[in-house]
């Protein structure tokens, strides 16, 4: 497969206007599936090119100072993270250690 580029390149550092880029048209875009998911199988407005190709994955962190009572709201982050990426088999989570 080959690809023509036309135009400049877009350079984008958020993952909101890189969807939106890519749902104008402008080109082909790396998107997480959780963004992407609703405009490939749903509507069709996107289409994956290569399917059997993931990038390598990367750590995510949430980091707070030890020693201290979890807010209101960071808790309930922390929970929805670990729940949302326990399907990867790589949540490390240190939330209840003393």
């Amino acid at each position: 497969m080959e690809i023509q580029q036309q135009g400049s390149p877009l350079s984008v550092n958020n993952s909101t206007a890189q969807l939106t880029a890519t749902l104008s048209g402008l080109g082909v875009s790396q998107l997480p599936l959780f963004m992407a998911q609703p405009f490939l199988f749903d509507n069709g407005k996107l289409q994956l090119v290569l399917p059997d190709w993931q990038r390598a994955a990367f750590p995510l962190y949430l980091i707070y100072p030890p020693g201290r009572h979890l807010s209101g709201r960071l808790m309930p982050l922390s929970i929805g993270l670990c729940k949302c990426y326990s399907h990867t088999g790589r949540i490390k989570s240190a939330l209840h250690k003393t």
